[in-house]
C-alpha cells in the first residue's frame, strides 16, 4: 500500500481570505447523479483520498510546515471494502480528491493508520496552519460528514437512508417514499458594533473570561441576513442599528454553518447587555485595541472571521 501527499494551489491574491473560504474547488457536478462514479473513482489511479475519523484528519510535519497526507486509491479501496463510506470533494490538475470516511474505525485502528504519517488533528487545531485550499477541502469533507451521521433516518418516513449523488445527498429507502434529503447548513451573522471610534466586543458563556469577540447569532426561519443583524444586536445589548455594511461570508464546519459578517453602527454608547446570551459587552476604544495595552483581553484566533473584521476597522483609519 503506497499513499501520496500533496499540497493544493492556491490562486486567491487576498491576505485577508477567511480560512475555509478559498474559492477553487471544481465539485464536478456533472458526476453527482452518475450512480456508477464511485466503482471508477475505486479504479481511477488518479484518485486521492482524505481520511476523516469524527472530526480528524492526518497530518505530518515536514520542515516546520504542516502537510495534509493523502492516501492513495488501494488503501482507499481497501478501508472503502471495509465499510468506509466514500463522497467526491472535487478535481484539481486532473486529480480527483474523494473524502473518505473512517469514522466507524475503533480508535485505535485509527490511530494505527495514522501512526505511519502522521497524527490524527481535529480541523479547529491545524485550520490555520494548512494552505487555503487544503483547508477549503477539510472544511467540506468534516461538514459533511457530519451532516451524514446525523441523517441516517428519513425525516418524512423513519426509514434508513442511503448515500447518493456521489455522497452529497442521501436518499429514503423506502420504495413508496424515495426523499432525497441534502446537506443542512445554518446561517449566522458576526456583527462588529461600532460608535465612532469605539467597537463592542462581547464575551461569550462558553468562552475564558478574557477572550472577546463579535456579536453573533443564527439566522431563524423567514429572516434576512439584515434582519438578524438588527435583531441580534437589540436582543443582546438592547442598542438599535441605525447602519450596516457587509465585510465577508465564512464557512464553518463545526459542525455546518456559514457565516456572513457584517458592521453595524449605532448612535450611542449606551447598551443594555442581556446575561442571559453574554457574559459581558463592553466598548473597547480603537487606540487601546490596536496597542494590546491596558486591560488584557484575547481576541478571537485567525481561524475566525471574526478576527479579519476587527483586524479591518483598526486599519481603516
Amino acid at each position: 500500500m503506497s499513499s501520496s501527499r500533496r499540497s493544493f494551489r492556491s490562486t486567491s491574491s487576498s491576505s485577508s481570505q477567511n480560512t475555509f473560504g478559498e474559492p477553487i474547488i471544481d465539485r464536478m457536478y456533472d458526476l453527482r447523479r452518475d450512480d456508477a462514479w464511485a466503482r471508477r473513482v475505486l479504479d481511477d489511479s488518479s484518485a486521492r483520498f482524505i481520511f476523516h475519523w469524527n472530526g480528524k484528519f492526518i497530518v505530518s510535519w515536514v520542515n516546520e510546515r504542516c502537510e495534509l497526507w493523502l492516501m492513495d486509491r488501494e488503501l482507499g479501496f481497501e478501508l472503502h471494502s471495509l465499510g468506509a463510506e466514500i463522497a467526491l470533494l472535487g478535481r484539481e490538475d486532473e486529480k480527483i480528491y474523494v473524502s473518505l470516511d473512517g469514522s466507524h474505525l475503533s480508535r485505535r485502528a485509527a490511530r494505527q493508520i495514522a501512526k505511519a504519517h502522521g497524527k490524527l488533528y481535529d480541523l479547529k487545531t491545524i485550520g490555520c496552519l494548512l494552505s487555503p485550499a487544503e483547508a477549503a477541502y477539510l472544511a467540506y469533507s468534516r461538514s459533511l460528514w457530519s451532516w451524514h451521521s446525523h441523517a441516517r433516518f428519513c425525516g418524512r418516513c423513519g426509514h434508513p437512508t442511503e448515500g447518493t449523488e456521489a455522497g452529497n445527498a442521501r436518499k429514503c429507502r423506502a420504495k413508496n417514499c424515495c426523499l432525497v434529503q441534502f446537506p443542512r447548513i445554518d446561517p449566522v451573522v458576526l456583527i462588529l458594533v461600532t460608535c465612532g471610534d469605539y467597537a463592542l466586543l462581547s464575551n461569550q458563556r462558553t468562552w475564558p473570561r478574557k477572550q472577546y469577540g463579535t456579536l453573533a447569532g443564527f439566522v431563524e426561519s423567514g429572516e434576512s441576513f439584515e434582519g438578524a443583524v438588527q435583531r441580534e444586536v437589540f436582543e443582546e445589548v438592547g442598542a438599535y442599528v441605525s447602519g450596516m455594511r457587509y465585510h465577508s461570508s465564512q464557512p464553518w464546519p463545526f459542525p455546518g454553518s456559514l457565516m456572513a459578517g457584517f458592521s453595524a453602527s449605532v448612535e450611542s454608547l449606551d447598551i443594555k447587555v442581556n446575561r442571559e446570551e453574554l457574559n459581558d459587552a463592553e466598548w473597547f476604544p480603537r487606540s487601546l485595541l490596536r496597542k494590546r495595552k491596558g486591560r488584557p483581553i484575547i481576541l478571537p484566533s485567525w481561524l475566525s472571521m471574526a478576527r479579519s473584521m476587527i483586524e479591518d476597522w483598526l486599519d481603516e483609519d
